[in-house]
Parts: C-alpha cells; sequence; structure tokens
C-alpha cells in the first residue's frame, strides 16, 4: 500500500531548482488531514509529522488517499518553493484495492492564481471563460470566473424590470434556458427600450472572446475563440429584442485515451420584434453541441477497423484521425506520410 514516511529522503522530498541543476528546493508539508471510515476529515496539528501506515485490528490506517503540490516559480521558470496537503485514511485491510487522488497546481511568484474550468479540456458544470482583447492586448478577464459569461437569471415574479442586474453563469455542458415578461406601454419610447432590453439580454459587459481551454493563457490570443454575433429581425421602424441565443460547439480533442473538451465555436444571436405586442416575453438560451470534428494525427495506415459504433478509418497517404463521444479505442501507432484520409461509416 502507499505511504509516505514521517521523514522524506532527499529524491523524493524535493524538486529541481531548475531542470539538470544540482540546486534543489524541499518540499514543505502544509497540512495532513485525517479521514474516517465514515468520511469525516480532521486537520492535525501543524506540529504533527506525517504518520506511518500500522495495523490496527482490522484496519490499516495513515493510508495516503490523496496528496495536493502547490508549485511557486519566477517568471524565468525557476522552482522557489513547493508545498504539500496529504489525506490519510483507514480501509479494511483485506480490500484489494483502494482510491487515491493527485493534484498539482503551479503559482508565479508576485502573481494571483487564475482560476481554470479544466486542465487542459473544460470540466462540465465549470463556468465558461470569457473576456474581452483591448487592441495590442491579450485577453483581460473578469476576476470572477462566474461573471465572464452570464445569461438572464429568472426570477419569482417574471417581471423583466426586477431581473435587471440578476445573472447566472454560462456552464459547460449545461443547456440553460431563463426569461422574464415585459408589458410595453405607450409611455416607452423605442430606443430606450431597446438599449435597456439590450442591457437587460446581454449584461453590462458582454464578453468578445471565449477559451478554447479551460486552462487557455490570456496572453495565447490565438487559444481564444471570437464570439461571432448574428441579429434576426421582422422588418419595422422600431425593432424590440426579445431573445439571445448563445450557441457553444465543442469537440474532443487530444489521445483517444484521454480526450479533452475544447470549444471551437460561440455564436450569439439576438432576436428582434415589432413592438406591437401588449406583453413581451423576454427569453435567453444558451445550448451546447459537440461536433463530429476530424483531428489532426498524420500517417500512414492500412484498413483500421474498430467496433461497429466507430467509423473506420482507410487512409492512403496522409491525414487526420477523428473521435467520436463514448467510444475510444487504443492510441493509433502511425508513421508520417503525404497525402489524405476518407472516412466510412460501418454498418
Amino acid at each position: 500500500m502507499d505511504s509516505l514516511p514521517s521523514e522524506w529522503d532527499n529524491k523524493s522530498s524535493s524538486f529541481l531548482w531548475v531542470p539538470k541543476s544540482s540546486q534543489m528546493v524541499n518540499i514543505t508539508v502544509q497540512s495532513i488531514v485525517v479521514q474516517s471510515l465514515n468520511g469525516m476529515r480532521t486537520l492535525l496539528n501543524g506540529s504533527d509529522l506525517l504518520r506511518l501506515p500500522m495495523i490496527l485490528d482490522e484496519l490499516c490506517i495513515n493510508i495516503v488517499l490523496g496528496v495536493s503540490y502547490h508549485i511557486t516559480y519566477t517568471d524565468a521558470g525557476e522552482i522557489i518553493e513547493a508545498a504539500a496537503s496529504f489525506v490519510l485514511g483507514a480501509i479494511n485491510k483485506e480490500a484489494l484495492s483502494i482510491q487515491q487522488s493527485f493534484e498539482i497546481s503551479f503559482t508565479q511568484v508576485n502573481t494571483k492564481p487564475v482560476p481554470l474550468s479544466g486542465n487542459p479540456g473544460y470540466v462540465v458544470g465549470l463556468p465558461l471563460r470569457a473576456g474581452f482583447r483591448p487592441p495590442g492586448s491579450g485577453i483581460i478577464q473578469n476576476t470572477n470566473k462566474y461573471s465572464q459569461l452570464t445569461i438572464l437569471q429568472s426570477t419569482s415574479n417574471q417581471d423583466c424590470m426586477a431581473a435587471q442586474g440578476a445573472r447566472t453563469p454560462v456552464l459547460f455542458g449545461h443547456n440553460m434556458i431563463s426569461g422574464c415578461k415585459l408589458r410595453i406601454t405607450a409611455a416607452m419610447k423605442c430606443q430606450p427600450l431597446t438599449q435597456t432590453l439590450l442591457d437587460l439580454l446581454k449584461g453590462q459587459s458582454f464578453p468578445e472572446y471565449v477559451a478554447s481551454f479551460g486552462n487557455s493563457q490570456a496572453q495565447d490570443v490565438l487559444d481564444w475563440v471570437p464570439i461571432t454575433h448574428l441579429h434576426t429581425s421582422e422588418q419595422s421602424s422600431c425593432q424590440i429584442p426579445v431573445s439571445l441565443e448563445i450557441e457553444v460547439k465543442w469537440t474532443k480533442y487530444g489521445s483517444l485515451v484521454n480526450p479533452q473538451a475544447r470549444i471551437v465555436n460561440v455564436t450569439a444571436t439576438i432576436t428582434t420584434t415589432t413592438a406591437k405586442q401588449v406583453t413581451l416575453l423576454i427569453r435567453t438560451y444558451c445550448t451546447q453541441q459537440f461536433l463530429f470534428q476530424l483531428k489532426h494525427n498524420c500517417g500512414l495506415l492500412a484498413k483500421t477497423h474498430f467496433n461497429k459504433n466507430l467509423y473506420i478509418i482507410h487512409e492512403k497517404k496522409r491525414g487526420t484521425v477523428y473521435e467520436k463521444p463514448s467510444y475510444y479505442k487504443e492510441q493509433l501507432k502511425i508513421q508520417p506520410s503525404p497525402s489524405k484520409v476518407v472516412l466510412q461509416r460501418e454498418g
């Protein structure tokens, strides 16, 4: 069973300062949490050392259930601090296997950590990362990741005027809909009403870009997808916006064994109508669609068969390999060469 001694040796308790360096950076123990069999967690005192695993009656205690490392580095890529937090627990000594979790995070010195929504691909349920790009700059984001791309939040009384300012974040993998009612009166001027409803639908600061991945860096502008704006309307002198539909298209990218969710297109469509109705229904939608997309993977393949739920790849000389959700097979081992790929569906 995996465990860590109360005093680590030099190889396991330090990192290289920089690659191929003889200088080491020691790992400090930031916290130790002990988890009981029923899931109750207790934080040990700072003076406590890591405990050795041992058998107690029918239990094996002080087993490592999880480790979180946090690395601090300089802008030159030099590691200056390393800390580890441990979760220790107990299992039945007859257990054939245990579940462990390991994670690592990095922070550049003198900077604030940037909230991510996946690493690298998006994680279902986390907010879409979005922002603006001033001329000659990288992407500027709201420090609150739940306020970067939002839609109107429905209220209990469904009154649009009462709903002003109430927003809910767009979450990856979640289709969403919200709405409210607006009563039109003769005293309402077209232009001010139009601007009020646009602010209601889009919020005060609708972003220009959405991150392709959950960990896209602000300085890597090519790793961000521009939001395409569309407008549908009726022929009239006064057009009142009544709906905003945000469509997010995404695919899975990378290894077939561990594909990562990647956003490839975002469209925001404003629909307007004439102001003839006494009561208008104002709605916002967010729909998210998985795309069948080719992914790059050059090489020479003979006729390669997967199961009947997958496509068959016929590659003459050079091409790409694609993936389909829920079905993943072994990574293809291929050698580079020129030409094209033809895809056919089996059965």
